[in-house]
């Protein structure tokens, strides 16, 4: 999954209740998305080439900055897969997570047990 920084603090309950039931025991779902690096230079950086660069490059390739204006809004308030993934586990998922890129990027595997202990998150 790409995209999972546009859903809002209700959804983000719902995605993993979702993942949850569409899931086999034993399967897995990834992702990864842009977030917030932990380094205040590189942090400073990132959010200048997200809300000045990313925006002009869309205007001059694709005709269309629109789409990529609000990148960094969206990222402002993800941060970054912690809570996501706070949210697996209680869920009942095995979750590991990932950094990369210096914290430009997070991502986790979650993994539905084979038996399931009880979830907690109820997707409402």
């Amino acid at each position: 999954a790409y995209g999972v920084k546009t859903l809002g603090p209700r959804q983000e309950p719902r995605f993993v209740a979702e993942a949850w039931r569409l899931l086999r025991p034993g399967g897995a779902i990834g992702l990864v998305e842009v977030s917030v690096p932990p380094w205040g230079p590189l942090r400073a950086a990132y959010h200048f080439y997200l809300s000045r660069i990313i925006p002009t490059v869309g205007r001059t390739l694709v005709n269309n900055d629109e789409a990529y204006r609000t990148l960094h809004l969206y990222l402002d308030r993800f941060g970054d897969c912690r809570r996501l993934a706070g949210l697996f586990r209680q869920q009942g998922f095995a979750v590991r997570e990932h950094t990369y890129f210096w914290g430009c990027a997070t991502g986790l595997v979650a993994v539905k047990p084979a038996e399931r202990a009880g979830a907690i998150v109820t997707g409402a």
